[in-house]
């Protein structure tokens, strides 16, 4: 299917400069090697990546150790191609209520701690999990899990940045950032996703300055309001939203940055769109260019 054509982008009058670092999740650039994935990152215009599953590195829902060689390719590729790993992104189901998925979640999470600290990467991008038909349960399985978890990351000065996900147990802006605020973790943070914006509350702006002050990580794309999408059955339950490139959808881009900035948030942003692997750099030089209109370089 073609690409869809983005929107003309409008520059929004910013009440402060927004200086945020900028990386992108490679996810469609997978299938290649180390040094041509980030060498193919370096070329569309990015100085950081937010490394994702790839073969034999961080499965989702695996807990696998990732090779030593593996993890020493990443590296040299990295150092070769000037592209730093800024952080890493990973899912594993430690709200889970069945307690044996739940323990397996909470060891492939201090897997991914270790592989952080050994590739000198200090954050690890997740989710909620669990599901939002078993709130307090799942609730109370997370907290055993960050229980566990936790001083590990705090020791090994890896910190956690927490994302809610359509059909987790938290989906919305306020529960998650109420949740981080109540754990009260330098370690625990929260992940801003403007693809789940329609799942994550009414209002932009209110809620990025609502996250403000446990505000550290913003994940870009573009997305359609789920009403949009027909089913059938008309209301299966279904959580719909997309990972499109920036001005293909409905984000109100005008209003995330000039919030961002209102809020002066100046941490890490990752360029997250899954919806073209047919035109992977296409995709990731487009982001760049429009990230650079609204940023600056």
């Amino acid at each position: 299917m073609p690409a869809r054509p983005a929107r003309k982008i409008i520059v929004p009058e910013l009440p402060k400069a927004v200086a945020m670092k900028l990386a992108v999740d490679p996810c469609l650039l997978k299938n290649l090697s180390a040094t041509e994935m980030f060498a193919s990152v370096a070329q569309a215009g990015y100085e950081a990546v937010e490394l994702s599953p790839r073969d034999g590195f961080l499965e989702h829902r695996h807990g696998n150790r990732p090779e030593p060689e593996v993890v020493a390719d990443l590296m040299r590729a990295s150092r070769e191609a000037r592209v730093e790993i800024a952080s890493l992104f990973i899912v594993q189901p430690w709200a889970s209520t069945d307690s044996g998925e739940r323990e397996a979640g909470v060891q492939g999470l201090r897997v991914a701690i270790d592989t952080a600290e050994e590739l000198g990467c200090a954050r690890i991008n997740t989710e909620f999990t669990g599901t939002p038909d078993k709130p307090r349960e799942c609730r109370d399985a997370f907290l055993r899990s960050l229980d566990e978890v936790l001083p590990a990351a705090e020791r090994q000065g890896v910190s956690l940045t927490i994302e809610p996900h359509p059909y987790d147990f938290i989906e919305t802006n306020t529960e998650a950032v109420d949740l981080i605020r109540e754990v009260g973790s330098p370690a625990l943070r929260y992940l801003f996703c403007t693809p789940h914006i329609f799942h994550l509350g009414d209002e932009i702006a209110a809620m990025i300055e609502y996250a403000a002050p446990v505000l550290a990580h913003v994940h870009l794309a573009d997305t359609f309001r789920p009403a949009r999408v027909i089913l059938n059955p008309p209301d299966p339950g279904a959580r719909i939203h997309q990972h499109l490139d920036i001005g293909q959808g409905e984000v109100g881009w005008e209003t995330v940055f000039s919030a961002l900035a209102q809020a002066g948030f100046g941490d890490l942003a990752t360029v997250a769109v899954f919806a073209w692997p047919d035109r992977a750099m296409a995709s990731a030089e487009h982001n760049r260019a429009a990230l650079r209109t609204y940023l600056g370089s």
